[in-house]
């Protein structure tokens, strides 16, 4: 899809609109924060990688709900919060034996990590673009691709502790 064939979708969605409509001043400042939105939404997506909603993941790692919500809350896994849902990055997953997922225990270290420098506080959508980002310990890979490709965990991890450590200060 161009620029041109969104802008043109956004447009007749607007056909329902009339003259009186138009005129409320504060139409243009919804119009350009509903466009903001979108395109966050589309970079944040593009930064994250693969990714699977809340529904999947709990299907996948056959748990609850409350159960994937207090790992991410105790930080074994990571979430990214979306408009509709929570999305989870395929990089921290790795098959189970006994099928589905199960996650990589380096998540739970990565995320250790950040929390540990910066006192508990780790915003994942810091933590995404940290893992989307090539790494000197890793040889310049990213720690997603480093993940996903069943890196040493060690590297990634001192990595983590490195960066965390630098927004620390």
């Amino acid at each position: 899809m161009t620029l041109t064939e969104l802008t043109d979708a956004f447009l007749d969605g607007l056909h329902g609109l009339d003259d009186t409509d138009l005129a409320n001043p504060g139409l243009v400042d919804e119009a350009r924060r509903a466009g903001e939105r979108l395109a966050a939404g589309h970079r944040w997506a593009r930064i994250t990688g693969e990714r699977i909603d809340t529904a999947t993941a709990r299907d996948l790692l056959g748990i609850t709900r409350q159960a994937l919500h207090q790992r991410v809350t105790a930080g074994t896994i990571l979430a990214v919060p979306g408009t509709s849902t929570t999305w989870y990055p395929t990089w921290q997953f790795q098959p189970s034996p006994t099928g589905g997922l199960q996650v990589r225990p380096v998540a739970a270290r990565i995320i250790t990590a950040f929390r540990e420098q910066l006192d508990g506080d780790v915003d994942p959508l810091t933590l995404i673009g940290w893992a989307a980002t090539g790494q000197p310990e890793l040889n310049g890979a990213t720690p997603k691709d480093w993940v996903a490709a069943g890196g040493d965990g060690d590297p990634v991890v001192l990595a983590a502790s490195r960066a965390a450590w630098a927004l620390a200060r």
